[in-house]
């Protein structure tokens, strides 16, 4: 492939890719730069646990890491509405969602899917759904590869590209067969 070649020297390998031109080149850096720092967020534990869910979904070839003006919106239609505060759940079967689901959808519908704890809770309470100490679960969540903090000095918390998976081929399939 002739264009642009990029190659990132990480603290867990090398990382290369060609492009086709230089503005292809500025469009993805943007979204690399984004994967690099949410693993070296994750550490090497989390980026394991990310590799497994990758490699076993690379069967199907399907990685949606959503951008600016994607189709989000469309996905969240019926289950989530954009309120004063935020996102805010209104699936009719939002009963049915464990804590960590309903977590989840919220930082996965929240811009940049990016949150601190006292307004995810806010944002649950919003939707009627009752969080026991949303800290705990989030610190519980990141172990598990779905949550990660973009810096350890602060209290927010973003959803990791295994969560993002998580969120649509697990959650979102679930409230839209409740609903249909």
């Amino acid at each position: 492939m002739s264009g642009v070649k990029a190659v990132f020297q990480t603290w867990f390998g090398s990382l290369e890719f060609e492009f086709s031109d230089s503005e292809e080149l500025k469009r993805k850096l943007r979204l690399v730069k984004a994967i690099v720092e949410e693993a070296s967020a994750m550490g090497l534990e989390g980026m394991l646990r990310v590799k497994q869910v990758l490699e076993a979904d690379r069967r199907s070839r399907v990685l949606y890491i959503p951008e600016k003006g994607s189709e989000v919106p469309n996905l969240l239609e019926g289950i989530v509405e954009l309120s004063v505060d935020g996102p805010v759940i209104v699936a009719p079967e939002k009963a049915k969602l464990s804590q960590y689901e309903a977590i989840g959808l919220v930082l996965y519908a929240s811009e940049g899917q990016i949150s601190d704890p006292k307004t995810i809770t806010l944002l649950l309470r919003n939707s009627g759904i009752k969080v026991s100490n949303t800290s705990a679960r989030l610190k519980e969540m990141a172990k598990t590869g779905k949550v990660f903090k973009p810096n350890p000095k602060e209290a927010l918390w973003k959803l990791s590209a295994q969560g993002q998976l998580w969120v649509e081929k697990t959650i979102l399939p679930k409230l839209r067969e409740a609903t249909l």
